[in-house]
């Protein structure tokens, strides 16, 4: 064995033909060619420069000359062809060699399909759990936003019972503090204590004010993020559904 071998796949790339056809050939016009197998005829078809050679010969005779397979036989074997005699015959098996060429291309036709149907199928399947857990991350989402709302509410109303109590401990602290002026330095002293009594409030009611509007805030940030995410999941969702 000496020389490039050629797998009979690249053969038929090379000639053009199918497999089936290359088979055939081989056969009926006794294509002598490598085996990997210790015997001949046992393991797997090589082919050599020469058997290529061979086969585009052949392969001219028949598509371009309108040899018919009798005539390629008698070419082969060295004997004297009668072209006349074959010409019917020539036409009929070069019309069987178109039909097993629609053949296979009908058959690779149909496998392609097949595995595309197949695929799609698995896609759609695919997605359609996909679009399901979208649905739920939605529906919980919802629900969280229901929740955030829920908390903004408390939060609200503990902001709003705590400025009332704030009030009324101020009401009383005044009123209890009037009640003890009876002289100019008791009301001088008084004056000083609302002064300073003020001056905490404020600053306690700066620090009320200030933590509710950081609390309503974050609140209120918490929310928009959830209505991006819900978004951005919808968005993804139906570039999935519109891209196959």
């Amino acid at each position: 064995m000496s020389g490039k071998l050629y797998l009979p796949k690249e053969v038929v790339n090379i000639l053009g033909i199918s497999g089936d056809l290359l088979r055939k050939w081989c056969e009926e016009f006794n294509i002598i060619t490598e085996w990997t197998g210790t015997d001949y005829g046992k393991g797997h078809r090589r082919f050599t420069k020469e058997n290529l050679e061979t086969l585009n010969s052949i392969k001219k005779k028949i598509h371009e000359q309108g040899w018919s397979w009798d005539q390629v036989k008698q070419w082969r074997n060295g004997e004297e062809m009668t072209i006349n005699d074959h010409v019917e015959r020539s036409i009929l098996e070069k019309k069987i060699d178109h039909l097993i060429e629609g053949q296979n291309q009908q058959i690779e036709f149909n496998r392609i399909l097949s595995e595309k149907l197949e695929l799609l199928t698995k896609e759609l399947i695919s997605t359609q759990k996909e679009l399901a857990i979208a649905n739920k991350e939605i529906a919980a989402t919802k629900q969280q936003m229901i929740e955030v709302k829920t908390e903004n509410k408390d939060l609200e109303a503990y902001i709003e019972n705590s400025l009332k109590k704030r009030d009324k401990v101020l009401l009383e602290n005044i009123r209890k503090t009037q009640e003890t002026l009876k002289d100019n330095s008791a009301e001088q002293e008084l004056n000083q204590n609302k002064q300073n009594f003020e001056e905490l409030i404020n600053t306690n009611l700066k620090e009320l004010l200030k933590q509710r509007d950081e609390d309503l805030l974050n609140a209120f940030t918490h929310t928009q993020k959830e209505l991006i995410k819900e978004q951005n999941q919808k968005k993804t969702l139906w570039q999935k559904l519109f891209s196959n």
